[in-house]
């Protein structure tokens, strides 16, 4: 079995698995809250978190990758001023999506679409808004990135797939991944930032603080409104303010979709892989019969060092870079994946309207 076959059943599994427990839950007759929790609980921690790992450890017994090398868990590599990025992107990303998914709900309810009425998150103190920032924040950011940005791409990666078909896949596995038609644009667009990061920097920790960013500042402001603080009527009078035409609200997307685009291009340019050689003061010459003592004299040092390299690669080319071939099983079980999670996702669709 190839690593790409190994991540995509990895990966198709926990689709598998977040359908069903969505599906199950729907029958589960619990408090709005306890209901959240134990199903972010099982579907996080065990479907994205703990599944994953024990099936890579299961299929690579003596595979010398590590799990959190497989899935980009790291920060090896990635530039301190990346973070700072993550964080302003986050921000950046909330108030995109913010219009994002106005406008995409405006679309959905004009086309006859009926959302099931909940009386959502009530924050009866201090502790609710605890559970609601570890499993409706935290959970999110850490286990869906590990599936989404990290086992995915892992597959995505040894199938050869290019960087830039590889944000888009991503994003629409994000999107599609979460089986419910309001959450598909917004989903789609948050994922294309966050998977562009992930690519650029070959690390999913920027993109979880974007991911965290995004769900912790909604759930703080409807812990900030219900409790009666007053940062929630300022919040309220700068959204209030966004949607008061059309103008101000493209207006403000546009800013943000610019400012957004300008920081993960300084994110790519930042971990572009870039040649550290640089050219010698005077290149010695050689025929085929000059001795390697010969060209080195005169030399020293780190001199000798860069002659020698440049001498042994012109007689001794390096080997072509070994090329990723697809494995079309791999393809093929990421296509089921991904048409099994179009199919929950019209499923709510058609429901929507029929209700």
């Amino acid at each position: 079995m190839t690593k790409s076959l190994k991540l995509s059943s990895i990966y198709v599994a926990a689709l598998v698995s977040l359908a069903a427990a969505r599906l199950i839950f729907g029958f589960v007759n619990l408090a709005d809250n306890l209901s959240g929790w134990l199903f972010s609980l099982v579907m996080q921690c065990g479907f994205m978190g703990l599944m994953p790992y024990l099936m890579f450890r299961f299929m690579s017994p003596k595979d010398g990758t590590g799990f959190c090398e497989a899935v980009y868990l790291k920060s090896k590599g990635v530039k301190p001023v990346t973070y700072v990025y993550a964080v302003a992107i986050g921000l950046l990303a909330f108030i995109l999506n913010v219009g994002v998914s106005s406008l995409s709900y405006t679309f959905w309810e004009a086309a006859g679409y009926v959302t099931v009425s909940s009386s959502g998150t009530i924050y009866s103190g201090a502790e609710v808004l605890i559970l609601e920032v570890i499993t409706g924040s935290m959970m999110p950011a850490v286990f869906e990135e590990i599936t989404h940005r990290g086992v995915l791409r892992g597959a995505l990666e040894e199938q050869g797939v290019p960087d830039g078909a590889k944000v888009f896949i991503m994003a629409l596995f994000f999107g599609m991944g979460h089986q419910n038609v309001l959450q598909l644009i917004p989903t789609f667009v948050v994922g294309l930032i966050i998977s562009y990061m992930a690519v650029k920097s070959r690390s999913i920790l920027p993109g979880m603080i974007v991911h965290f960013m995004n769900n912790f500042i909604i759930t703080f402001f409807d812990y900030a409104e219900q409790a009666g603080l007053g940062i929630a009527a300022l919040y309220n009078l700068l959204v209030n303010y966004m949607f008061s035409s059309l103008f101000v609200l493209f207006g403000a997307m546009a800013v943000a979709a610019v400012c957004i685009i300008m920081l993960l291009r300084e994110i790519g340019r930042q971990h572009k892989s870039e040649s550290g050689n640089t050219a010698p003061r005077a290149e010695p010459t050689y025929s085929d019969s000059t001795d390697v003592g010969d060209v080195f004299s005169g030399y020293g040092g780190a001199e000798k060092e860069y002659y020698y390299s440049e001498f042994s690669a012109s007689r001794c080319p390096a080997p072509a870079k070994k090329t990723r071939k697809a494995d079309p099983a791999a393809t093929a079980l990421l296509a089921i994946g991904l048409a099994a999670a179009i199919a929950g996702t019209l499923s709510t669709l058609i429901w929507g309207l029929l209700r």
